[in-house]
Order: C-alpha cells, then sequence, then structure tokens
C-alpha cells in the first residue's frame, strides 16, 4: 500500500495564494474500503444504541462530560471538535431527559459547569457496557495479532493524514451540510468527514440547469469541498477557484478534476476571510453553506459583493421544510424565503424558488431553496 502526496503553493495575478495538492490515491481500492468499513462501524454503533434512545451525538456528551466534569459548553464542544450549537442542541435534549444539570461555578464569571445527574451516571454505565461488547466483537473476529496489526495501521494512517493530534469525535456534530466559517491549514473535523465518507460526485441539477445558456467565464465555487460542482463547471469551460477550509476536500476535488481532465485553483481558507478581498467574478455558487444565523447575513452579502456586473450568483440550501430529515439540526440555520429575500446587495433575484429532491432513505422528499441573481452591469 503506498500514498504519495505533493504540495504546491502559487500566487495569481491578484495576490490570492493557490494550493495546488497531489494525491495519489490508495491502490486497490483500499480508501473506498476503509469508509466503508468506517460507515459499517458508524451505522452498527447507532443501532447498538438505538435500543436505550440515544445517538452517538449524545453518547459523545455524556462521555465528555463524564471525562471532565464541570466543563463549560464551549470547552466541551473545542475538546470534542464539534459546532458549539449541536453541542447545545445534544446538552438541551440530555438536560431534559434528566441525564445532566449544569451548575454555578462558585467564586467565578465563567459559564455554567455541566455535570452528569445520577441518572447520567447509571446510564453512560450502560453505554460503557455497550462499547465493551463491541469492542469484544471487533477483538473475537480479527484474534490479538489481527487487533495489534490494526492498530498499528491505524497509527500510521493517522499520522499520514495528520490526524494523530487527539481524537476528535465528528459524531458528535450531526449537520449534514457544511459551516466552513472555520478555516486555516489546522485539521477541522470535516477532514475526517471527507476521508471516511463518499461524498457526491454528481453537481446540483439547479445549478447546471441555470448555466446552461451562459458563456463560461471565472467562477467562484464557495465551500466547494471534493468539488462535486467545481469539477463539472470546469468541464463546461469555467475558470473554477474552489473555496474550502478542508485540505482534504480540496485534494479530493483536486483528484477529480485530473480525473475529468480539467483543472481548478483551490484554495484553502475560511470563506469570509477569502471574501473580504475576493476579486470578482462571473458567477458565484454557494451551494450547502448553513452557518450560524449571526454569520448568515455578513457571508450572503459578502457573496452578493464576489459578483462581476453582469455575473450571475447561484445559492442552494436546505429549506425550513426539511428540519428533522435533511441539514443542520438547528432551525435557525436553515433557509426560508424571508431570510434570503433581502440578503444580497446590489443584485436582483431572478428566481427563488422550493425544490423537492429524494431522500436518501424511507420518508417524503428533501426541501432545497434555490436562488438565482443577477448584477446588472456588462457582460453576460
Amino acid at each position: 500500500m503506498t500514498t504519495e502526496t505533493e504540495t504546491e503553493t502559487e500566487t495569481d495575478e491578484v495576490g490570492a495564494t493557490a494550493v495546488r495538492v497531489r494525491l495519489v490515491t490508495l491502490r486497490d481500492g483500499l480508501g473506498f474500503r476503509l469508509s466503508r468499513v468506517a460507515r459499517g462501524l458508524r451505522q452498527g454503533w447507532a443501532e447498538d444504541l438505538h435500543p436505550i434512545g440515544t445517538t452517538p451525538p449524545q453518547v459523545a456528551v455524556l462521555r465528555g462530560i463524564a471525562e471532565e466534569p464541570g466543563c463549560s459548553l464551549r470547552s466541551l464542544a473545542r475538546v470534542l471538535g464539534t459546532d458549539p450549537t449541536n453541542t447545545k442542541r445534544c446538552v438541551d435534549e440530555l438536560r431534559q431527559r434528566g441525564l445532566l444539570t449544569s451548575r454555578d461555578r462558585t467564586g467565578d464569571r465563567r459559564p455554567l459547569g455541566l455535570a452528569l445527574t445520577d441518572a447520567g451516571d447509571a446510564f453512560v454505565r450502560t453505554v460503557d457496557q455497550l462499547v465493551t461488547a463491541q469492542e469484544k466483537r471487533i477483538a473475537d473476529a480479527l484474534g490479538p495479532a489481527g487487533c495489534r496489526g490494526l492498530a498499528e495501521a491505524l497509527d500510521q494512517l493517522e499520522r499520514l493524514l495528520g490526524l494523530d493530534g487527539g481524537a476528535e469525535d465528528p459524531d458528535c456534530d450531526t449537520q449534514e451540510e457544511h459551516d466552513h466559517h472555520g478555516g486555516g491549514a489546522t485539521p477541522t473535523p470535516w477532514d475526517a468527514r471527507y476521508t471516511e465518507n463518499d461524498w457526491p460526485t454528481e453537481p446540483d441539477a439547479a445549478l447546471v440547469e441555470r448555466v446552461e445558456g451562459l458563456t463560461p467565464g471565472t467562477a467562484l465555487d464557495l465551500g466547494c469541498g471534493p468539488g462535486r460542482n467545481a469539477v463539472p463547471l470546469a468541464v463546461r469551460g469555467w475558470r473554477v477557484t474552489g473555496v474550502d477550509a478542508s485540505a482534504v476536500g480540496l485534494a479530493q476535488a483536486h483528484e477529480r478534476a485530473r480525473s475529468a481532465g480539467v483543472e481548478i485553483q483551490t484554495v484553502q481558507a475560511d470563506l469570509s476571510d477569502y471574501l473580504a478581498s475576493a476579486p470578482p467574478v462571473d458567477l458565484v455558487v454557494l451551494a450547502n453553506i448553513h452557518v450560524a444565523s449571526e454569520d448568515r447575513p455578513s457571508l450572503l452579502a459578502a457573496a452578493a459583493r464576489a459578483v462581476a456586473p453582469g455575473g450571475h450568483l447561484f445559492v442552494i440550501g436546505h429549506h425550513l421544510d426539511s428540519l428533522g430529515r435533511g441539514g443542520p439540526p438547528d432551525p435557525d440555520r436553515l433557509y426560508t424565503e424571508e431570510r434570503l429575500t433581502d440578503a444580497f446587495p446590489g443584485c436582483t433575484i431572478e428566481q427563488m424558488a422550493r425544490r423537492p429532491r429524494p431522500h436518501d432513505g424511507d420518508g417524503p422528499p428533501l426541501v432545497d431553496l434555490v436562488v438565482w441573481a443577477h448584477r446588472e452591469g456588462r457582460g453576460a
């Protein structure tokens, strides 16, 4: 098994530093098999927890508090490597069930400390029994030698991917779509998600429909991840820059671009930081980016400002009607017509419409909200 990674940096004419990562994928489909095993273990763990009425994110919160009684919500989220909003949601649910409580920290002004109740202690012991049973099933299947070999291989893979600095549990963040408001060179929970999961390769159909009649020019894909929209745009002749906080996602985007015979430029950065000095482009894409409600107005306005005269803005995200079935579990992060109507200064909304799409599992279709806007001026 061999893996080779090369990183190149270059500066374009407007001074934006682009990071190009050449990734030679694992041979013999091992990367895919590792992703499939990881998904199977996660699904099995969720099924183990279902009979006792809990979920992997809730368990991560409970065990985190058990390890650090009296911790604050923010410090808990930091240790777990998760979004504080989603951590708070889990905390509120567990508090309602009587499994944890919060108390004042006497003598200082720090936030309330979180602690397990007696019922919470008992619940964690039950969870620990399930963990032991799961570990035993794996150990029995592999045997002592197999367990040692697997542990050594995982150590090597974690070092390769830069994940050996501490075990973050991305299960605690149940958002299915992007919150790329963090960024920089530090590994993020999204690095693990892009590594462990098979991300969609098909572009957003609504985007394909709207660019069909446009003359290709410059395009900016914000939160591009593995390039599901960036690469198809490049195939259609657009000169694409993809911006994302995750180096792993950008490496996958480059790999997909090479497979398609095209090139894309990528920048690893926080979206707001990048947009503060971004050159205007003919097409801006903001697909499935669900930031906190207090950050949404500034991000959407900055995306609109990045549209060149005569250019277009495409936005798609989960509508509030999808709450509980797709997208972030926090309703404030989801899209509604009211939240987006006046969100794009300088651009005219040509279409804003709900668009149903099939659910991956059973149940009614999910609902996306699609916005297509145009900035007046010369050009297309």
